[in-house]
């Protein structure tokens, strides 16, 4: 008898454990996300979402922090394949892991930012989202891009590579048919050979000079980009003496040819700054620009009516005229014409412009 009770102990307990271990596994559902345990652990991954729930029909979703008050950190193995609905996925920083095939075939997908503390991004995670035109790279802690990451993802327009990233493997950015530029930082020290194949023939590198990047590119026929060269510093320089000035000048000073030029050499200046993907050459080219434009601003010569480069008798016969017959000045010409400096030109500016023309 008692050996039968301790056969009955041992089987319940066993029932128990398998009980235990399925519903660890087993999918279950919060806020329209299937979630499970990872390998019976206190965190949780996201399996996907429900096909009958609240965001089966979503184009956009919020990872959530926790669910059940279980913190989530990675997403499971093919949780969003196929899933051709979902055009944004904005994901908690607490996102550890893409597993394999996360999203594979999301053809909706059109952007996404990679957490700040991805440390794993599994192999065709991304392959085939072909409306997928942006990927940021805000990751820190991301060492590899596997393979077959973004194969397929033909829409793919230009990447700016983390300096955590260290390796980028087979086929990672292949058939990536719109892939314009690239940058890939130097603290990448292995690319393999395919991990490029069949991208853009246009494709563009972008990368220091003394770099596996350069070898790389070199090596495969590439075009290759030093931003290590770019004048950054001087550009921003400039830009700053340009802000400065254009805080406290007053445009009705200068011709407004001169002023029309400076602005555009500084808007110019700005996009070159602002654009990661500017060129040495395109950097230097704006900051001469923006120097000469500065340097190149020509003063309203004051008085000089009727603009022929000189004061004389005529600028004022002009004015009388001009105020016979009613003449609309600009703010420009009531700058040049203003002689009391009331803001207007009047009979009064006329006397005392005539005044002057005879005292000299």
């Amino acid at each position: 008898m008692e050996k039968i009770k301790k056969m009955l102990a041992v089987v319940i307990c066993a029932v128990i454990t398998v009980t235990f271990t399925l519903t660890a596994n087993a999918d279950s559902e919060q806020n329209g996300f299937l979630y499970r345990f990872i390998d019976n652990s206190n965190v949780i991954e996201i399996s996907g979402i429900s096909p009958n729930g609240i965001l089966s029909d979503a184009q956009s979703i919020e990872l959530p922090y926790s669910l059940r008050g279980v913190s989530v950190i990675q997403i499971g193995k093919s949780a969003f394949t196929n899933n051709g609905k979902i055009q944004n996925i904005h994901m908690t920083e607490n996102i550890l892991q893409i597993c394999d095939d996360a999203m594979y075939g999301m053809k909706a997908l059109k952007s996404i930012t990679l957490p700040k503390h991805l440390s794993v991004l599994g192999k065709r995670a991304f392959s085939y989202c072909t409306s997928l035109e942006n990927v940021s790279f805000e990751t820190t802690e991301l060492r590899q891009i596997q393979e077959f990451t973004f194969y397929g993802c033909t829409s793919l327009n230009n990447v700016i590579l983390s300096s955590s990233v260290l390796e980028l493997d087979d086929h990672c950015f292949g058939h990536c048919l719109s892939l314009d530029k690239i940058y890939i930082p130097p603290s990448v020290t292995k690319i393999e050979r395919t991990a490029f194949y069949s991208t853009k023939n246009g494709l563009t590198v972008y990368g220091d000079g003394d770099s596996e990047a350069h070898r790389y590119a070199v090596k495969n026929n590439i075009n290759f980009i030093d931003v290590s060269k770019k004048n950054l510093n001087g550009l921003y320089r400039s830009i700053s003496s340009a802000q400065y000035l254009r805080n406290r000048m007053n445009v009705l000073m200068y011709t407004e040819e001169s002023v029309a030029a400076f602005t555009e050499a500084y808007n110019n200046a700005v996009e070159v700054k602002e654009n990661f993907f500017s060129t040495p050459d395109e950097v230097q080219a704006a900051l001469q620009s923006l120097n000469n434009s500065m340097s190149g601003l020509q003063e309203v010569t004051k008085y000089d009516i009727d603009g022929d480069g000189s004061i004389m008798l005529s600028d004022v016969v002009l004015m009388q005229k001009r105020l016979l017959s009613n003449y609309n000045y600009s703010a420009r010409e009531i700058y040049a014409a203003d002689f009391n400096g009331d803001g207007a030109v009047t009979l009064a500016d006329i006397v005392l412009f005539q005044r002057y023309i005879l005292s000299i």
